[in-house]
Parts: structure tokens; sequence; C-alpha cells
């Protein structure tokens, strides 16, 4: 009877031994996942963020950029070699400051896998990776209203 406990005794701790990688490999998967989707989602917010900014005609470009590294920064992720870029898509050659009613605008944000991994492993994507999110907004610069109109003849 003894022999029979020990036996079973041996064999638990070897299955045990060849189901706890597993497991663990598993848990470390959805760790890195779950960070790669929170930061995804805070790149999201982060040119969303800048794009309405930009759309209200009243910052430039270096503006626009340096509110989404100061999003960025806020939601700690690492912004030393963060990409962020700005521009008027139906304009290319203005500034979004410079930007007509109704262009539209786009804000574009990279973050290098490298910057944003909790466990140092690369279980989701490699490290040379960018994470990315791009919005795009119209311009809502107002228009100046008209000064010189008049009224119909017959009202």
């Amino acid at each position: 009877m003894m022999n029979h406990k020990a036996h079973a005794r041996g064999t638990a701790i070897i299955e045990a031994l060849l189901v706890l990688p597993l497991l663990l490999l598993v848990l470390w998967g959805t760790v890195e996942f779950g960070r790669f989707m929170d930061v995804q989602q805070i790149l999201n917010q982060a040119a969303g963020t800048g794009a309405r900014q930009a759309s209200q005609g009243t910052q430039t470009n270096a503006q626009v950029q340096q509110t989404v590294l100061n999003y960025l920064h806020s939601a700690n992720i690492p912004t030393t070699h963060a990409i962020v870029t700005v521009r008027d898509r139906t304009q290319p050659s203005l500034d979004v400051s410079q930007a007509s009613q109704l262009d539209n605008l786009e804000v574009t944000v990279s973050v290098p896998a490298a910057d944003i991994t909790w466990t140092g492993t690369y279980l989701v994507m490699s490290p040379t990776s960018l994470v990315n999110a791009r919005c795009e907004w119209v311009s809502a610069r107002g228009q100046v209203y008209p000064t010189g109109i008049t009224v119909p003849l017959g009202f």
C-alpha cells in the first residue's frame, strides 16, 4: 500500500513538472497581450487628443506633437523613441494651425514594442515591431463671419 502511494505521489510531481511550464507560458503570454492591448488603447486616446487639438486651428504641429507626448508621459508610456506625426491631409504643405475649415487632419503615434513590454520577452510581437495608432479629424477652424451682409430686396 505504501508503495502505491509513493508511486502516485511521484507521478503527480512528474505531471506537475510537465504541465507547469506550459501554464506559465500561457500566463506570461496573457500578461504580454494584456499590456499590448492597454498600450494600444492609450495610443489611440493620445492620437485622438492630439487630433482634437489640431482641429481647433490654434496649435502648430509641434504643439500638437508635444500634447501627444505629454499624454503618453502621463500614462507612463516611455516617449524617448515615440514617433508622433501631425499633418494636414488636404493641404500637406500647411501646418495644422493654417488648415482651412473641413481639411482632413491626421495624427499618428508609434512606440517600439521594446519600450512597452513588462516582462522583457516578446511572445506577442518582436522587439523591432512598432505599436501604432492613427486618428483622423476634420478641421473645425471657424470661418470669419461676414460683416457686409445686406438684406435682399423684398424683405
